[in-house]
């Protein structure tokens, strides 16, 4: 059955779409209102989606930041208009029978040039189903009275629910009420982007009405960024009713982890949402600042304006990017009130408006404009309720540990699924709460999930889903994932780890070999390890498997999450720090992630080079390494003994580039380094060229037990130019390089010597494990 059968839909506002009706039910989308997927591996379908995406402003952050690898030369306008094109359609109707858009339609069309009929503007392969899907549910805007089937709601005497649901809005750092129009937010960057935004309104009208007479819009000019972000919301409010000001409240997400569906608390049957009009103040803040600095942002990609504005920096004032800016989600209320001439402008818009849909102005419109925005400016619900909610991303404090520090990283998660549903709902918050935030992208974090279930493969871990830098996925096919498969044994686990992280490897190596710039270091290996059970103690075979993932990956840290903490003692290399017992309740997950990503951030990255097992001389260019780090920010660096063991003198070279400085510390044992105590360590801070010197660092040792080298770095001084590279998250990364000198490899005694000392090692780790 198809639940577009069951859509009843509230005489919402006019938005504005670049999809009509008759392309919608032509196209791909109709897929999403259809529950039927034979075989599906999850127990809900999710807004057309059998592994749902969350609807949140970081899930669409993720996916143009993979479209802009895929389309590295596409500029940020083609990319929102092609967006559009394929996924924006708002105000659908009950069973799709008739479109109460097309009026704002028309006129954005109009000021943008859409085009008639457009094909579907992306390749195949560039989105999933379930993508697609995600991408239409964050982009088209309505709400939705029907009733749920099979749910316990409360309702009205037309047979509708009190709660409506609001489609077309994007969550931001997982907080209950915060709900954003995205295509609202989309619409002031096109705009901004495009510039010259003051246009005839003669000229736009007779895109839309042919040579029709025009008198009473002559020699009015209209500010399409105005326009198609508060000025179709206003103008189609004053022309309804003469009542007191309100819009449809605020409601809550139903999941932070996942956040698919967002609940209005009441039915007021307004016709414009809070959630509408907080996209559209965002959309004109960040338009007007692109706008006005077009010579910065013309070139700036969709993903760093959206961090930028939506994240802790703001947008950059000037390429002095050591500048404070106020242009953040965080000052709306600041930011809307010093926007010039804005009521004056949304009148001008208003007549082209209502010149478009034949009527003409009611004679108060200038005066209950006024009085809108007035309201607005001064609304809690919309304003400050928000940032009251986000009070501590708002305050500008940075100073705890899981804010400052910024080691990249890639995690696996493996869950326990034997467990009951609140153990097991508590693992999936706390999956929520690491993945939903801004480092997790393609050009940056990846959390893979796994479980301790049979996999249905040969090999590996059972897969719920693989390393990706899609931000929030990965809680929600957690909680949705049907459990399949009996539990397998510790052994079995650690087994099946070392073969996932040895696959992991490989293809990590193979995607590398294709990038043709100068490479990044490699993110830590993290490995998130849930046990509500007890490892049996003394267990050979598993202390086997156990060690082998350690030698084999040493670079990898094992954290464990259980209760039974003496148990779990055998998996880790530090009980203190590297086991964590859950709570009795869900209700702290967010705390408890809080406590594990202070941890997470300690795994040193690692700087990879040729290793010493392989033939032949590197290149200047494979010994050097850019990466990035934030301004206050701090991260965790290593470089292991694989890659330098019968090198003497060694000089490790640091530089920030573009005229920014670093802090630099450097020591052989990692538990100095990441207590920030610079008394046992060696550091430097400086915008010049910062050097260690290390000599025969591995006499006498070999790859398995001698001392890496392990670095902190702080971000001291932004640069004095916009960070542009695929690399940064923002206009004001800070990127360092790294390189060495004296770094030589003899094969043939490293291959003996390490083989046998592998041999060795194994059978001391055996001995004292058995009599103990």
């Amino acid at each position: 059955m198809k639940i577009s059968l069951l859509l009843v839909i509230l005489c919402a506002h006019c938005s504005t779409s670049f999809l009509t009706l008759k392309d919608f039910k032509q196209g791909p989308l109709l897929q999403c209102y259809d529950d039927r997927i034979e075989n599906r591996m999850t127990n809900e379908i999710i807004n057309g989606q059998e592994y749902p995406l969350p609807s949140s402003m970081e899930a669409f952050i993720s996916l143009v930041e993979r479209l802009e690898n895929a389309y590295p030369t596409m500029p940020a306008t083609d990319i929102i208009q092609k967006l559009f094109l394929a996924f924006r359609v708002d105000k659908l109707s009950a069973g799709f029978r008739k479109w109460e858009g097309m009026n704002t339609y028309e006129i954005e069309k109009a000021f943008f040039n859409v085009p008639d009929s457009p094909s579907y503007p992306w390749k195949e392969e560039d989105f999933t189903r379930d993508e697609k899907c995600a991408l239409h549910f964050m982009l088209s805007h309505n709400v939705n009275a029907s009733a749920l089937r099979n749910n316990q709601e409360e309702l009205d005497d037309d047979g509708n629910t009190k709660n409506p649901r609001e489609n077309g809005v994007v969550s931001l750092h997982g907080k209950w009420k915060h709900a954003i129009s995205l295509s609202k937010v989309l619409l002031g960057i096109l705009s901004g982007l495009s510039g010259n935004n003051q246009m005839n309104a003669v000229d736009i009208f007779r895109k839309i009405k042919g040579n029709r007479d025009a008198q009473d819009i002559t020699n009015v000019k209209v500010n399409r960024l105005i326009g198609v972000t508060l000025g179709d919301l206003i103008s189609v409010y004053v022309n309804e009713f003469d009542l007191p000001i309100s819009f449809l409240p605020n409601g809550m997400w139903n999941d932070l982890s996942c956040t698919t569906r967002y609940t209005l608390s009441s039915n007021n049957k307004r016709f414009i949402t809070n959630s509408d009009l907080r996209g559209a103040i965002d959309g004109l803040i960040i338009g007007k600042k692109l706008e006005e600095k077009i010579q910065i942002y013309q070139k700036v990609r969709l993903s760093q304006i959206l961090r930028m504005y939506y994240g802790p920096t703001g947008l950059i004032e000037d390429f002095d990017v050591t500048t404070k800016s106020d242009s953040q989600w965080c000052n709306r209320e600041r930011n809307l009130e010093t926007i010039v001439n804005l009521k004056e402008e949304l009148n001008k818009f208003h007549k082209l408006y209502c010149a478009s849909i034949s009527i003409s102005p009611e004679e108060t419109a200038d005066q209950e404009i006024n009085e809108i925005v007035s309201f607005l400016s001064k609304s809690s619900e919309i304003l400050s309720e928000m940032t009251g909610e986000a009070s501590s991303e708002c305050s500008g404090s940075e100073a705890t540990l899981d804010k400052k520090c910024t080691t990249p990283f890639d995690i696996f998660a493996i869950l326990d699924l034997s467990t009951p549903d609140l153990q097991r709902n508590f693992q999936v918050e706390v999956i929520g709460n690491l993945s939903l935030n801004f480092d997790v992208r393609p050009n940056g974090n990846s959390i893979g999930v796994y479980t301790n279930l049979n996999p249905s493969q040969n090999k590996g871990l059972q897969i719920i889903v693989n390393n990706t830098g899609i931000s929030g996925c990965q809680s929600c096919f957690s909680k949705y994932l049907n459990k399949r498969g009996s539990k397998n044994s510790e052994l079995q686990v650690f087994e099946n780890l070392n073969q996932t992280l040895t696959e992991y490897v490989e293809y990590y190596d193979e995607t590398q070999k294709e990038i043709t710039d100068v490479q990044s270091g490699a993110p830590a290996k993290v490995i998130l390890y849930f046990n509500y059970g007890s490892p049996p103690s003394g267990d050979y075979k598993l202390g086997q498997a156990i060690w082998e993932v350690e030698k084999y990956f040493r670079e990898a840290t094992i954290l464990v999450i259980g209760p039974s903490k003496d148990a779990l003692k055998m998996v880790t290399k530090n009980d203190d720090m590297d086991i964590f017992q859950p709570p009795s309740s869900a209700a702290n997950a967010a705390d408890f992630a809080a406590k594990l990503k202070s941890r997470i951030c300690k795994a040193p990255a690692e700087f990879q080079f040729k290793e010493c097992n392989r033939s032949s001389r590197t290149t200047e260019a494979e010994n050097r390494k850019i990466s990035t780090i934030s301004v206050n920010k701090k991260q965790y660096w290593a470089m292991y003994p694989k890659y330098f063991l019968k090198s003497r003198n060694i000089v490790l070279k640091f530089k920030a580039l573009e005229g920014a400085q670093i802090k630099v510390c450097y020591s052989r044992a990692y538990y100095r380094i990441i207590e920030d105590n610079n008394q046992y360590i060696e550091c430097y801070d400086s915008g010049e060229e910062i050097k260690f010197y290390a000599n025969n660092p591995c006499h006498r040792y070999n790859e398995h037990n001698c001392d890496p080298f392990y670095f902190s770095i702080e971000g001291k001084k932004t640069p004095t130019t916009a960070c542009e590279s695929t690399k940064c998250s923002t206009l004001k990364d800070i990127q360092f390089e790294f390189q060495h000198e004296g770094i030589s490899c003899n094969s043939a005694s490293f291959l003996s010597s390490s083989t046998l000392a592998l041999v060795f090692a194994w059978i001391m780790f055996s001995i004292l494990k058995h009599s103990n």
